[in-house]
């Protein structure tokens, strides 16, 4: 088992250039030096087309060994053969801890899942128009475009990755990568996976599995540099920094949470209307002696203990809903933050749980309420009146 750290890696970079363009040269190597060191640096093309002029001072610049490969035959690609043969030879001599293969053909799929039968990381990279099976099989993917200054989708990146009809990401459509929902969604299954073994989600921990599920998943894809902002931006998730230790948990467990920790009260029993009990009734459920000369009178019915007249809790009065409009009227055009509306209806309501309102978000439960709308400044929910 191989114990080096990712800086100690050494790695062969190897490059179709019948399917990159010579622009990604440098930013490749640049992406290439946060896993290890390049110590091959090999290109396969027909250096004799003019086509492959421009790699001319690309090659000199950044050390880059051309490898001649002439094509025997008009429409068959001899290139990728000889950049096959040369990978394995590499595998063989063991002096490698990891594979860049750089193209945007699916021929290189068997290769890349070969390495890494062999135990070795295999980076794939490649423009957006790579098909999904060669992703797959590798490690890590990263799509060349993001790696240019002016790539992926800008400031306004993820607001651009969706499309005019239905809102779905162009993420999937473009084969640049899993769509932001099926990032969310995969980041939910991991907490709850680790919730579920009694384990806390650490930042890093959501990063390094989310490429095990995606191998071309990339925060800049999401027009975001960092992972934590990309987690922000999520409804579901709650990313919280306690010093230098940074956790990922489900927005529902935090809401939770917040709850004050008091002995679990069954809900009360509907009232019923009280029986009119006689007299006799009350006697038998008595010992102490009464007197012959006493007359049966009709009781009163609020005179007589009821079993199911339990005390009601001090909220029966009023309902939560109405205690958080009331809330939101008194709060103004301003509106209240939904963090402070929970702790005072839990407060207020000990047995208040939206689970038994078949809600899993106290944001949703108060949307519904009539009169109140939820709006989003920053980070943070508030509700406010409706206009």
């Amino acid at each position: 088992m191989d114990t080096k750290q990712s800086s100690e890696k050494r790695f062969a970079l190897l490059i179709d250039a019948d399917n990159v363009s010579s622009k990604y040269i440098k930013p490749i190597i640049d992406e290439l030096s946060k896993y290890g060191t390049v110590t091959y640096k090999r290109i396969y093309g027909d250096w004799t087309l003019t086509l492959h002029s421009k790699w001319k001072d690309a090659l000199l610049e950044n050390s880059i060994t051309p490898i001649q490969q002439f094509g025997y035959t008009q429409g068959k690609n001899a290139t990728d053969s000889a950049m096959i043969i040369d990978a394995m030879d590499i595998l063989y001599t063991r002096s490698v801890e990891g594979f860049c293969i750089v193209s945007s053909d699916s021929d290189f799929t068997r290769l890349a899942s070969r390495i890494r039968e062999s135990g070795l990381t295999v980076v794939g990279m490649g423009e957006k128009k790579t098909p999904v099976p060669f992703r797959k099989a590798c490690d890590i993917f990263t799509t060349l475009e993001l790696l240019l200054p002016s790539g992926g989708n800008g400031k306004n990146g993820r607001n651009k990755g969706k499309s005019e009809q239905g809102g779905q990401t162009s993420n999937a459509q473009n084969n640049t990568g899993p769509s932001i929902e099926e990032i969310e969604q995969a980041v939910v299954n991991i907490i709850t996976d680790n919730q579920n073994n009694g384990k806390s989600t650490g930042l890093g921990e959501v990063g390094s599995r989310l490429l095990k599920r995606h191998p071309d998943f990339d925060v800049r894809s999401y027009g975001t540099n960092q992972l934590k902002k990309l987690l922000d931006e999520f409804e579901s998730v709650v990313v919280t920094k306690d010093g230098s230790s940074v956790t990922v948990e489900l927005a529902e467990a935090v809401v939770a949470e917040e709850q004050p920790k008091v002995e679990a009260v069954p809900p009360a029993a509907p009232k019923r209307k009280p029986r009119r009990k006689s007299v006799q009734h009350v006697v038998k459920a008595t010992s102490q002696p009464v007197e012959p000369e006493a007359t049966p009178q009709p009781v009163e019915p609020e005179a007589v203990s009821n079993p199911t007249d339990a005390p009601a809790p001090a909220d029966a009065g009023e309902s939560p809903d109405r205690f958080i409009r009331q809330l939101v009227r008194e709060a103004g055009a301003e509106g209240i933050a939904l963090s402070e509306v929970g702790k005072r209806v839990r407060a207020k309501f000990r047995t208040f749980k939206l689970r038994d309102l078949r809600y899993t978000q106290l944001r949703s439960y108060v949307a519904d309420i009539d009169d109140v709308e939820i709006e989003k400044r920053g980070k943070d929910f508030y509700a406010r009146l409706a206009e």
